[in-house]
């Protein structure tokens, strides 16, 4: 995706010709508990970590206006996070017979997300800023 912010890639959805849902997968920064005491300090210093998976969501592109709108979903689900990793899907319930299972497709995110392999989804920080990661 060449979006660089949450917004953009809103309007984007907004604009597609299949109704878009929006599927949010929210983590948070954490240090293994079998860390060594370097790896320790590194994180302190906001290096290192890995990216644990909190909560997920998904909603219609309509139901969002802005980032806020989605701090306003991730304050609904009372945990904090660091990095929400974005994805979308045709609405299931504009097709006939429905052929998707999204609760099946925000699985998938997930294990995806915990297992790192995370460069298929748009990465956002809370100001809906694009991360990457090498």
């Amino acid at each position: 995706m060449s979006q660089d912010t949450f917004s953009l890639y809103l309007q984007d959805a907004l604009k597609q010709t299949d109704p878009q849902m929006l599927i949010f997968v929210f983590t948070r920064l954490v240090l293994d508990d079998n860390a060594t005491a370097e790896q320790k300090l590194a994180f302190e210093r906001g290096e290192g970590g890995r990216l644990l998976p909190v909560s997920c969501a998904y909603r219609l592109p309509a139901e969002l206006s802005n980032v806020n709108t989605m701090n306003d979903l991730s304050g609904s689900i009372d945990r904090a996070w660091d990095v929400v990793f974005v994805s979308s899907i045709i609405d299931p319930s504009s097709q006939q017979p429905v052929s998707v299972d999204v609760a099946q497709v925000m699985q998938g995110m997930i294990d995806f997300v915990a297992n790192g392999q995370v460069q298929q989804f748009l990465a956002l920080n809370q100001q809906g800023e694009r991360l990457s990661f090498d």
